[in-house]
């Protein structure tokens, strides 16, 4: 074992490695199915360096996962049904939101 990490929110149900970026760090991503909150930890320094507090407007995040050799994150969620793709940049200490698909996220009523 290297490293050992604990997150507040429950048990960790997704996670997603972030290396090889220009931007000095290496990140971890976690999230609980239930906690609603993305967990980003700083591998070098053995820290959180960042917490995403509702990325996605239900508690509920279904997916994260960050492109390789890109520095963004994409998450999704069922119960808002939307996928967000998120840039980190470098000097800045939260990513900012690149991009967003969402469609019904109530059943619709009328067609």
């Amino acid at each position: 074992m290297l490293l050992t990490f604990k997150q507040k929110q429950g048990i960790v149900s997704h996670i997603s490695f972030l290396t090889d970026t220009n931007l000095g760090v290496s990140l971890m991503a976690t999230a609980c199915k239930d906690g609603g909150v993305i967990v980003l930890w700083d591998l070098n320094a053995k820290k959180i360096w960042a917490e995403m507090k509702k990325p996605h407007s239900e508690r509920n995040i279904s997916s994260v996962c960050f492109v390789p050799n890109e520095p963004v994150l994409v998450t999704a969620s069922e119960d808002d049904n939307s996928i967000k793709m998120w840039l980190f940049e470098k000097g800045q200490s939260e990513p900012r939101l690149l991009r967003e698909r969402a469609g019904h996220a109530e059943p619709p009523h009328k067609i």
